[in-house]
């Protein structure tokens, strides 16, 4: 149980993170990305910018809402956590899982690296799949829920279908929750020993540059037509 506000904000990484990150990202970006179009004609095209810094731009931007929204989530949850008791130390342990079935409590800190990088790499793939549908489909409303409807169906998919358990880690929505991926509790629900943080950074590294070509080719077709 939670007692300082360390803890809390594990608690709060750990089950919810990923679907307040995949809610606001879907929201602002889908508003943002889908605001060039005016009668399905984007109009950003007019821009002198070339097609890839175009893209650079809305997925840096993308992952700084990502950032942005991670951030406030841990600010609010370690002072909430905190009231009346302390923050408490990087010390602070978490329950690590083997497939096997052993559990055993680790220092957060031993996790903090991996978890940033495949943090960053999971804004940038929510980021990517947003802005292929935002191109795809135009409308704010529809992007936006489309966005949802795939990375909540994807993610709840990874671990509940279990024909699919055995190719799980190669599918990017399995490393959305970057924590239960390095506590091991997603390689110990789906029997996958092949899910771990190495493993998560390759696959979304691949993934993020599949969907940037796949952009770059959706944006080219737009510019001719």
């Amino acid at each position: 149980t939670p007692v300082q506000g360390i803890s809390y904000i594990i608690l709060i990484v750990n089950n919810y993170l990923s679907i307040i990150l995949i809610v606001m990202m879907a929201f602002i970006l889908s508003y943002l990305y889908c605001s060039n179009y005016f009668n399905g004609i984007d109009i950003s095209i007019i821009v002198p910018m070339k097609q890839v810094n175009r893209i650079m731009t809305k997925l840096m931007v993308g992952c700084f809402v990502g950032i942005s929204v991670t951030l406030f989530v841990l600010i609010i949850s370690g002072t909430l956590g905190s009231v009346g008791t302390e923050f408490g130390s990087l010390k602070s342990p978490i329950l690590t899982y083997s497939t096997s079935g052993i559990c055993e409590y680790e220092p957060i800190r031993n996790f903090i690296m991996s978890w940033i990088i495949m943090s960053i790499l999971s804004m940038l793939f929510i980021s990517n799949v947003i802005f292929v549908l935002s191109v795809l489909l135009k409308k704010r409303t529809s992007c936006f829920f489309s966005s949802l409807l795939f990375l909540f169906a994807c993610t709840w998919g990874c671990t509940k279908i279990a024909p699919i358990f055995s190719i799980v880690h190669l599918i990017p929505t399995t490393y959305l929750n970057c924590l239960q991926v390095l506590s091991g509790e997603i390689g110990y629900l789906t029997q996958n020993n092949n899910i771990n943080a190495l493993t998560g950074i390759i696959v979304l590294l691949v993934c993020n540059i599949v969907l940037t070509i796949i952009n770059f080719s959706l944006m080219k077709m737009r510019e001719v037509k």
